[in-house]
Order: structure tokens, then C-alpha cells, then sequence
């Protein structure tokens, strides 16, 4: 026999030596699997943890920015990453008046306070990391903050009388008189705003 088909079957059975080796499952069953890599604490997902993610990003020990390197710069995940608007997202009624839900209402809930808005929506409200631009709506120079959001007529600002009297009615008795007095429509005199 030549020498170099020697070598060869040589070759071969020791390679097929090794690849039955390495199929084994005696072999693989003695192999440890390696420990995942995470890059989160193990509370982060719960809101009873220290480590939970709202806290973090509340007490500003989380960075936003450093979330979007792996969650997106929408932070809608990207296949690998979860996608955080699969549970920080507003309810569908966010934007209809008549709902409870509604994002006017529960903005008077938190007194007026927008600062968890802006969190999302951008500190102007021209959409943020969300892209959901406030100004679409809120057109006065001031967006959301404009006096007339609240007071008044939301389509006209220059209305920005109270659109509830002290008593929270919101009947033209006692609301309209804001009206008439503040545009002199009525038998008493015009005033302004402090008279």
C-alpha cells in the first residue's frame, strides 16, 4: 500500500474519532453551560426591588441615553432588547376628552405637574425619544404650558379665564360671567385678570 493512503485512513478514523467523541453524550452532558450575561441587576423588572428600573431612572442613578444603546433610540427594543412601550405606553382613550383616561385629566391629578411628561415627550414637548410631538395639538408658543390649556378656551388663547368657577361648576351662570365681564360683553364693567 502507498504510503500516502496510509496517511490518509490515518486521517480519516482519527477525525471521525474525534468527531464521535465530541458527540457523546456522556461528554456533553458533563459540560457546564456558561452563566448569562445581563447587563440589568436581577430586581430590575420589580417594582419591590431597589433595583427596579423606575427607581433607577427616578432618582436619576439610570440614564435614558444609556438605555437607548441596547433598547433603541425609541426604546422599542431591537429584537434583542425588550421593547419598553410594550408596557410604558398611554391608555388608547390618552387623547379623547370625554374619558376618564384622558391625558388632561390625569395631568390634574398630578397637579399640573408635567415634568413626568416631559420626561418622554421632550422638555419643549416636541416629541422627545417617543416622537409623539405635543405641539401637534398644544400650538401656542408655550405648548402644554399655555395658559389657555387650562383656563379658558383651549382653541383661542387669547380666552384664559377660568373655564370652572371656584366652586368647580362649569354652568354658564357662573362661568359665563367670566366671559361677559372679561370681554365687556356684558352690563357690568370689562376687567382684567386680578380686578
Amino acid at each position: 500500500m502507498n504510503k500516502s493512503i496510509v496517511k490518509v485512513y490515518i486521517s480519516l478514523i482519527l477525525f471521525s474519532v474525534m468527531f464521535l467523541a465530541g458527540c457523546s453524550s456522556e461528554l456533553n452532558e458533563n459540560l457546564s453551560s456558561p452563566p448569562p450575561i445581563g447587563v440589568h441587576p436581577s430586581g430590575i423588572s420589580n417594582p419591590n426591588s431597589g433595583d427596579f428600573h423606575g427607581i433607577l431612572v427616578a432618582n436619576g442613578s439610570a440614564n435614558l441615553s444609556e438605555c437607548k444603546s441596547c433598547h433603541g433610540g425609541n426604546l422599542r427594543g431591537n429584537g434583542q432588547a425588550a421593547n419598553c412601550l410594550s408596557c410604558h405606553s398611554h391608555p388608547s382613550t390618552m387623547l379623547d376628552p370625554s374619558s376618564s383616561q384622558f391625558h388632561g385629566k390625569m395631568i390634574k391629578a398630578k397637579n399640573w405637574d408635567m415634568s413626568d411628561c416631559q420626561g418622554c415627550h421632550g422638555v419643549l414637548f416636541d416629541g422627545g425619544f417617543t416622537a409623539k410631538n405635543c405641539l401637534t395639538c398644544h400650538t401656542q408658543p408655550t405648548g402644554p404650558n399655555a395658559c389657555n390649556t387650562c383656563h379658558g378656551d383651549f382653541s383661542n388663547p387669547s380666552i384664559i379665564y377660568p373655564p370652572q368657577d371656584l366652586m368647580d361648576r362649569d354652568s354658564s351662570e357662573t362661568v359665563g360671567a367670566h366671559v361677559l365681564h372679561m370681554q365687556g360683553l356684558g352690563n357690568g364693567p370689562a376687567l382684567v385678570c386680578g380686578d
